[in-house]
């Protein structure tokens, strides 16, 4: 994770302050914890959280993230913090800039990024040349090139198929491997 301060280095410090409504959290690397007077593991320096996180405590009072609201059922980008929960599907669009700064926070991708397994590979490799085939298939009958549109057509028709019969092939159970 990155500094919170200098946004270039790695953060090696995590300090957390909660007090009534409000939660700060700040992660901090080397450098700016050395400015900040923040004790660093192995040194004794004593750090007074109060002036650490003063200025981080003001910008967080003056940023007010409840102006933001869904548009659809009127959730504030603040409660959707509190409770990491949106109130209908129509927040993830409204809301999406909140909710990716949540999801950075908490060092959560946005995306998949594990592993695929060879049935879910095989299909969208399939779906993307039929994509691909559908695609070429309207550019040949608008230049006339029926030949090339047949051929094409005939393709997309083996491959509809393919996949028709590897669904109901796994449906019943077996593998086409």
């Amino acid at each position: 994770m990155k500094c919170d301060v200098c946004k270039k280095n790695e953060a090696i410090i995590f300090v957390r302050n909660i007090s009534g409504q409000l939660d700060v959290e700040l992660h901090l690397c080397h450098e700016c914890a050395k400015t900040r007077n923040v004790a660093i593991p192995g040194k004794n320096k004593a750090v007074s959280l109060s002036s650490l996180l003063s200025a981080e405590i003001q910008n967080a009072l003056n940023y007010s993230p409840s102006t933001k609201l869904c548009s659809s059922c009127g959730q504030s980008a603040l409660s959707l913090s509190q409770t990491k929960r949106a109130g209908c599907a129509h927040c993830y669009i409204s809301l999406k800039k909140e909710i990716l700064s949540l999801l950075k926070n908490e060092n959560i991708h946005p995306s998949y990024i594990g592993s695929i397994s060879k049935q879910h590979e095989d299909f969208s490799s399939n779906l993307h040349e039929r994509l691909r085939l559908q695609s070429n298939l309207e550019r040949a009958v608008e230049s006339e090139d029926y030949e090339q549109a047949a051929y094409i057509r005939d393709k997309l028709k083996i491959l509809e198929e393919e996949a028709f019969s590897k669904s109901s092939g796994a449906e019943k159970g077996f593998s086409h491997d």
